[in-house]
């Protein structure tokens, strides 16, 4: 479901959207440097056409969002270890 696109603010330390169920609304929202996604539209066939257009909303916010030609189960571990490789809490 779209939980964390939903319930999104700019003040949160860090949003992890990882290969996401979008909706037209989301791509208006204002992000921030705290927002990592990382997707594969082709994953979704012909719904979830609004991901690539929130990718680039928050790319140009400042944010981070990486289409990646990899499986849905496959970019979840992918996620973590790129966007926690260095995290000192492990």
């Amino acid at each position: 479901m779209d939980y964390v696109l939903k319930n999104y603010k700019k003040d949160y330390a860090f949003i992890g959207l990882i290969d996401p169920s979008t909706r037209e609304k989301f791509v208006n929202l204002e992000y921030g440097s705290n927002t990592y996604m990382m997707y594969n539209q082709k994953n979704w066939g012909t719904s979830n056409v609004f991901m690539t257009s929130v990718g680039n909303k928050i790319n140009s916010c400042g944010g981070t969002a990486v289409s990646l030609p990899m499986k849905h189960a496959d970019i979840p571990a992918h996620f973590f270890n790129t966007c926690f490789k260095n995290d000192k809490r492990r």
